[in-house]
């Protein structure tokens, strides 16, 4: 279900869809993305969970209507590049990529702020 707060009437709001919990008007979290190491080391895979600050509720409607694209566009570049996460620096260059490759597909408006958030690894 996706949950969205309404600051005039102080509750959230369920709806059917199951592919964002929105934490509120003016951002939306996505399902936690896996990603597997190609190389077993010390760790087979990587789970993270990225939100999005919206500018406007017409990108957030995007966001939902173009969902599986949106999530394709991010798990590729997440696969192609979570090996060269070293430091801060380089989770930052990886948040630009996926905002550019997010905002690449978005026509209502452009995402400016990332969030990596759940990030473990197993």
């Amino acid at each position: 279900n996706i949950s969205t707060f309404n600051n005039k009437t102080r509750k959230c709001v369920d709806t059917q869809l199951k592919w964002f919990p929105i934490q509120n008007s003016n951002s939306i979290k996505l399902e936690p993305f896996i990603i597997p190491f190609k190389e077993h080391g010390k760790f087979t895979y990587i789970s993270l969970s990225i939100s999005f600050e919206l500018p406007n509720k017409e990108l957030m409607n995007e966001m939902i209507e173009k969902n599986n694209w949106i999530r394709g566009v991010i798990y590729n570049i997440l696969s192609e590049n979570i090996y060269v996460l070293e430091n801060v620096s380089s989770l930052m260059k990886l948040k630009r990529s996926i905002i550019n490759g997010v905002n690449n597909v978005l026509t209502a408006g452009k995402v400016d702020k990332a969030m990596i958030t759940d990030f473990s690894t197993v």
